[in-house]
């Protein structure tokens, strides 16, 4: 009987433990969701709009690799909706699979590929938006291209310092092992 009440006293504070943990997972998922649609997903969305209304603006050359500015902006509207919906996945996915840390691990490895992908896209954009002497940046489609690149700029920057801050602490982590 007393053996009895051991058990259950441990399968109470496992049971407990384990809500408790599911409660933090469910309120940091929430939160991330809530930042990433609160604050990131206005200028895709402004992003789309924009390129689809002002597609055949006059200020538009044609372009060599026809990539026309409207047609840069939609993509990175696209691009910004489908990187949420990324972000969102991979980290509530790898969070339920592999525990918190784990998840730290795979968001950082999809950080450096989209800043990798990010900074090329941006500069495709600043060529675009200033190749002709700049002639749509006083249009509603350059002003929006223009405050796009800016804060994808900013957006990256602090992207890469994070990353680099988290490799590091990984690194240092990694020290402390004895192998």
């Amino acid at each position: 009987m007393h053996n009895n009440q051991k058990f259950d006293d441990g399968v109470e504070l496992v049971m407990e433990r384990f809500k408790k943990r599911n409660r933090n997972i469910k309120a940091i998922i929430f939160s991330i969701i809530c930042c990433l649609v609160i604050i990131f997903l206005p200028l895709p969305i402004a992003n789309i709009v924009v390129g689809i209304e002002h597609m055949d603006d006059d200020c538009q050359k044609a372009d060599p690799i026809g990539l026309s500015l409207s047609n840069w902006l939609l993509g990175m509207g696209i691009y910004g909706l489908s990187n949420i919906v990324v972000t969102i996945l991979s980290y509530g996915i790898s969070v339920c699979l592999f525990g918190k840390e784990a998840a730290k691990v795979v968001v950082t490895l999809l950080v450096i590929v989209n800043d990798i992908f990010c900074i090329i896209y941006t500069t495709i954009g600043g060529i675009i938006l200033f190749r002709n002497n700049g002639e749509c940046l006083n249009s509603a489609l350059g002003e929006l291209t223009l405050a796009t690149l800016i804060i994808h700029w900013i957006a990256i920057l602090l992207s890469i310092l994070s990353s680099i801050c988290e490799c590091r602490k990984y690194m240092s982590d990694y020290k402390k092992i004895d192998l």
